[in-house]
């Protein structure tokens, strides 16, 4: 896959990058061998940095026969999400329209952008609805614990 436009909003939300990277033996996480950048509808740019890693998607083990987290098709925005959800406050990121610079994603906003970005990878709207919804209800205890991890 390429990287993939999306105009729906403010910007053009996009993924200026592939993804590049590879499974870490013997785990179930998948680590980034390049830098890996996203531009939010709002025209944030952010990057996730080489050797992050992920493993695509939180799913239970008891979901996982209905909810694929290694799904090509949806990786990409979990990657984002993932990195959202474990260095939140601290993600930098740049306004493409005018270069200026800031730090920090709300919950709510990780969440938006992985509903973002899964439609704008072709995920269908109640798919992608669906798979924001449960972060919505089952997120907060995986963003207080990486909260609680950096004294946030």
């Amino acid at each position: 896959m390429t990287a993939a436009f999306l105009d729906d909003g403010p910007m053009t939300a996009a993924f200026l990058d592939d993804l590049v990277g590879a499974p870490l033996p013997g785990q179930d996480l998948f680590v980034l061998a390049d830098p890996f950048r996203y531009r939010s509808g709002t025209g944030r740019v952010l990057t996730v940095p080489p050797g992050f890693q992920t493993d695509f998607a939180s799913v239970p083990r008891l979901l996982r026969a209905i909810v694929d987290p290694t799904k090509l098709e949806s990786a990409w925005a979990a990657v984002v999400h993932d990195y959202l959800y474990q260095e939140g406050p601290a993600v930098p990121y740049r306004i493409e329209a005018t270069g200026e610079t800031g730090r920090g994603f709300s919950r709510a906003e990780a969440d938006d952008v992985f509903h973002e970005a899964l439609r704008l990878l072709g995920i269908d709207p109640f798919d992608a609805w669906t798979m924001w919804a449960g972060v919505r209800a089952a997120g907060w205890a995986p963003w207080r614990r990486y909260r609680e991890r950096q004294g946030t």
